[in-house]
């Protein structure tokens, strides 16, 4: 009896040649490739014409692909099957409820997953945390939380006060500019991010 030896993910080695095995919605591709580039081509190829199974739009990852350190907010990869291509796009999530009670999910979508940048990442993650948090921070202080001060985050830089901000000067005259974005934090905490961070 042949014994397959595992390569990677999807690949094996078994009975002499290299086996790409993928379950798709329509049952189990089975390949077989007497190298193992030739394998990896074939997977790839796979992979983009039958994508993981989707609910509600977000494309299924491993949860180490969907997970975020930060409570409340949800890494996912989207998949858009509007379009031939289907593209799939990275976003972060925050959920959240309104005054009363409602649940909300709201979206900050970085870009196609193939022409994402990394800045382009961080600007969407940071957002989604600094949402959270305001929404936090609105809630523990029984105040009404409000959204539409992130409705402009594209062009803007709206996570002045996040712990995970990088403190730019640009920050800040933004924050100065548009008092709003900051809303609902306490002058006491916009005086603390204007006067730039705290020393350990």
């Amino acid at each position: 009896m042949a014994i397959s030896e595992r390569i990677e993910k999807n690949i094996d080695f078994f009975a002499g040649k290299y086996r790409v095995r993928v379950k798709t919605r329509q049952g189990e591709i089975r390949q077989y490739f007497d190298d193992v580039e030739a394998a990896r081509r074939s997977l790839k190829r796979i992979r983009k014409a039958h994508p993981p199974r989707i609910e509600n739009g977000i494309l299924q990852q491993p949860r180490k692909g969907t997970s975020h350190p930060r409570t409340g907010v949800v890494r996912a990869i989207r998949v858009d099957r509007r379009k031939p291509s289907n593209p799939h796009y990275l976003a972060f999530s925050v959920n959240w409820k309104d005054e009363n009670g409602k649940n909300h999910v709201s979206s900050f979508q970085a870009g196609n997953v193939d022409t994402v940048t990394p800045a382009d990442i961080k600007h969407a993650e940071q957002t989604a945390i600094a949402f959270r948090e305001a929404y936090e921070y609105a809630r523990h202080n029984n105040l009404k939380f409000k959204p539409e001060a992130f409705s402009a985050w594209r062009s803007l830089q709206c996570y002045p006060w996040s712990s995970t901000s990088d403190w730019r000067s640009t920050a800040a005259e933004q924050v100065r500019n548009n008092p709003d974005i900051v809303a609902p934090l306490t002058k006491a905490a916009i005086k603390a991010f204007l006067s730039g961070p705290t020393k350990a």
